[in-house]
């Protein structure tokens, strides 16, 4: 839906997009040229996207490196734009989706913070999320913290999904979480070297049900080999 190399200021190293739909115009956020962001807009979700013609995120604009973003649509309507590595950052977007205040950036070094942050709510409650150690690892794995709002402060719970080398299954790490629209139920999607003979260019995507407690914390994620049903 769209090639990174279209837009006039990056030279390709496109990967881990997000995507937003929002008041009937789709948003494409994603990293080119190895740490920068950028967002291309389309009116339909096929595309195509038309890059903003600048970086959303550009090189060393902040400490870290600037890749793996994501968007939390919050309740009141409000678009937040998280990523980072080694650094997490956030900022309210403007109203357009395609720019933010850069005096607004909240930034912060989560536990064992390596890269992909996002966030979702359930409740009043909101939930970062983040992966630790490398894509290549096989200790790649996800933690997670609780907060009172989009920006924190945040409290560090743990770890919610990690290897399971005994079964096979390891390097479970750059997630997303959403809810299925109209339910309860919860799922949490991953990446993992490919079953058999995978590594960290080697990968398969999965999807797991994700379980909130009583208590707002989470289960820890049991990593499946069957098709999420």
């Amino acid at each position: 839906v769209f090639d990174v190399r279209d837009a006039d200021w990056a030279h390709g190293f496109a990967w881990a997009p997000a995507y937003l739909s929002h008041k009937g115009r789709h948003y494409l956020y994603f990293t080119a040229n190895r740490g920068e962001i950028g967002v291309a807009v389309a009116d339909d979700v096929a595309g195509p996207y038309i890059d903003s013609g600048r970086p959303l995120v550009a090189a060393d604009a902040f400490d870290g490196v600037a890749i793996d973003p994501s968007v939390f649509r919050d309740e009141d309507g409000s678009v937040i734009l998280y990523w980072g590595n080694e650094i997490a950052h956030a900022v309210r977007l403007d109203d357009d989706l395609v720019g933010f205040d850069p005096t607004a950036v909240v930034s912060w070094q989560p536990e064992e913070f390596r890269e992909a942050i996002m966030v979702h709510r359930r409740g009043s409650l909101y939930y970062a999320s983040w992966s630790a150690d490398d894509t290549r690892s096989h200790d790649y794995r996800v933690h997670y913290a609780t907060g009172p709002t989009p920006f924190g402060p945040w409290e560090h719970r743990g770890i919610v999904l990690q290897k399971h080398p005994e079964r096979g299954i390891v390097a479970t790490g750059h997630h997303s979480i959403t809810n299925i629209p109209g339910s309860n139920d919860w799922v949490i999607a991953y990446h993992r070297f490919a079953i058999p003979g995978g590594d960290g260019y080697r990968r398969e995507v999965r999807f797991d049900r994700l379980h909130h407690r009583e208590d707002g914390l989470l289960d820890t994620v049991t990593p499946s080999r069957e098709p999420l049903r």
